[in-house]
């Protein structure tokens, strides 16, 4: 059963349904409180508060139970800490706005830009946090004494002459971190940085497209970044053309940042979607869409060649994820048969390139914009915020939801607080778990977090 998207939750849910909630919460508030359903119960549900301009950056698990959820804005960033009990512990603010985050067992890497007013460019920065909410260092510092500062030996020299932003870093496993982002406009840099603001190196290559932005009917993706095996996986936009951008994948020494591997997407106006590292063959799933030819999914092997190629009849928009080391799930959405009305959709491909296993969608629903999956102990979970307006072409009232991404079509947990959009989901699995996070049109971030058990 799928529920109607014209009654309100409360409304909807039968007495069958309810009885397999067990121990699940449900609750609702005619004065735009939480309403809250399904099969999976929450360990807790974080609200962040201020407004609708501390925009939802990031989530990742800290590692100990809870978690950490990172906003931004045009000038400011903030950085929470929650514990396992949905408490909050602590939180920062750093002085520019926030994309990304990288979390270490010695604090947590943020990234981002602003604008320099005075030179009329955005200036990229980073800033470490430390596990206790101190500040350790940020490139809004003092530049350090020339005694101490050798050539571009710290984030206080990180910006180029020109615009130059990062939008999304990841962890190494010996504590530093790697950022991707673009100079100007024709310039993606890669640059890895130390717990104490050391440049350690930086890499910079042509490209004629900005790094996060996919063209086409897509909007905005993050960069995909990922460490594997003394090197860093980047995928991202690639070049711009009359169908969109293209996609592309590199492998870069994670020691000297030197390109060990390069891949260039061959479907013309291919836009970048998503993509997941397996980490035990290293092989690369990367998705992609196109205006013109539909979706489509390539598998490259560690050296980034292509070992299987897939098409898809769906807008594949937003998550990719390894359900084993034959098979891939991509999330996305079915054009409905009215104008303005999309379907959530999730569908499973052979990653030998002998195509697709299964296809769902849930024709009840209408999604909004983006979609989101994770594999989390061995379940493949579906998010998408759906439309539940009484007018297709408007979005003043919606829920977000999660689902199986095959099998039982009820939901696993149903989500609405108040009759404002709540904007893309994001999914972050960990072991034992997953995260959910959403913005709030009027409320901020949210973020939801669940044990699987696996």
């Amino acid at each position: 059963m799928i529920l109607s998207r014209k009654a309100p939750i409360w409304a909807i849910l039968s007495a069958a349904m309810l009885a397999t909630l067990g121990a699940g919460v449900f609750a609702c508030s005619f004065l735009g409180g939480d309403a809250v359903g399904g099969r999976l119960t929450p360990a807790f549900i974080y609200r962040f508060g201020g407004d609708h301009t501390d925009e939802l950056a990031d989530a990742a698990p800290d590692g100990a139970g809870g978690a950490y959820l990172l906003t931004g804005y045009l000038a400011d960033g903030t950085l929470v800490r929650i514990d396992d009990s949905g408490k909050e512990v602590w939180r920062t603010g750093v002085a520019f706005g926030a994309h990304s985050m990288a979390v270490t067992a010695r604090g947590v890497y943020v990234a981002g830009d602003k604008r320099d007013a005075a030179q009329k460019v955005q200036r990229s920065h980073i800033a470490f946090v430390s596990t206790g909410g101190e500040l350790q260092w940020t490139s809004d510092s003092p530049a350090p004494s020339a005694e101490s500062a050798g050539r571009r030996d710290s984030v206080w020299d990180l910006s180029s002459a020109g615009d130059s932003k990062l939008w999304k870093i990841t962890a190494l496993p010996g504590g530093d971190a790697v950022a991707v982002g673009v100079e100007g406009e024709s310039s993606v840099r890669h640059l890895r940085v130390d717990p104490q603001g050391g440049i350690l190196w930086e890499t910079s290559f042509s490209a004629s497209h900005n790094w996060m932005y996919t063209g086409g009917t897509a909007g905005k993706v993050k960069p995909y970044l990922a460490a594997f095996e003394e090197a860093v996986i980047s995928v991202g936009a690639w070049n711009s053309g009359a169908g969109g951008a293209e996609l592309a994948a590199f492998k870069l020494d994670a020691n000297t940042g030197r390109i060990l591997a390069q891949y260039s997407g061959e479907q013309s106006g291919s836009a970048f979607s998503a993509a997941d590292l397996h980490l035990p063959t290293g092989k690369l799933a990367v998705v992609w869409n196109s205006v013109s030819s539909g979706s489509g999914l390539v598998v490259l092997d560690s050296g980034l060649k292509p070992v299987a190629k897939e098409a898809m009849e769906f807008h594949a928009y937003g998550g990719a994820a390894w359900a084993s080391a034959d098979s891939v799930w991509v999330a996305g959405w079915q054009k409905g048969s009215r104008q303005f009305v999309n379907h959530p959709a999730a569908e499973r491909l052979d990653a030998s390139g002998n195509g697709s296993l299964e296809h769902n969608s849930w024709n009840d629903s209408r999604v909004i914009d983006q979609t989101d999956l994770v594999m989390a102990g061995g379940l493949c979970v579906l998010a998408a915020a759906e439309n539940l307006s009484e007018h297709d072409n408007s979005v003043n009232n919606s829920r977000v939801v999660l689902r199986r991404c095959s099998g039982d079509p009820e939901p696993l947990f149903i989500y609405q607080r108040g009759q404002v959009y709540q904007g893309d989901p994001l999914l972050e699995a960990f072991d034992g778990g997953f995260l959910l996070a959403i913005h709030h049109g009027s409320e901020g971030a949210i973020l939801i977090l669940f044990h699987t058990g696996g």
